[in-house]
């Protein structure tokens, strides 16, 4: 009877020990979702900052190549037949998903030639891939 009752305390204590252990797992289990969910907050709080940082330095940026385009668009009023010109520009505006004009302007320094004109007649074949023609 002694051991049959002690083996049956046995039982009982292994039983309440999983169930101590279930219940900490549990609580384990609860703390880590609190813990997911907090970071999920923290990480749409960054993406909402990130989006609205890139939006502000896409306004900037646009501010920039209007800066930049006039710009260009002096030197080459200057000096119409300086190649380097044209293909930089060209680059601002292929910057700008402006295909046709970056086209026109690596043409046109291609036409002109000079030491980059391979450099020019490349980027004209890139923006023709790049437009599909």
């Amino acid at each position: 009877l002694g051991c049959a009752l002690a083996a049956r305390q046995s039982k009982l204590s292994e039983q309440d020990q999983n169930d101590r252990d279930e219940e900490d797992l549990n609580e384990r289990f609860k703390s880590l979702l609190i813990d997911a969910e907090e970071c999920e907050g923290r990480k749409t709080k960054k993406k909402v900052l990130y989006l609205e940082r890139f939006n502000a330095h896409q306004m900037q940026e646009s501010e920039y190549f209007d800066a930049a385009e006039e710009c260009y668009n002096k030197a080459i009023n200057l000096e119409p037949v300086e190649p380097e010109f044209l293909f930089h520009r060209g680059k601002l505006m292929s910057l700008q998903d402006k295909h046709d004009l970056a086209l026109d302007d690596f043409q046109r320094a291609a036409r002109l030639g000079g030491a980059n004109e391979v450099e020019y007649l490349f980027n004209a074949g890139k923006t023709y891939a790049i437009m599909g023609d």
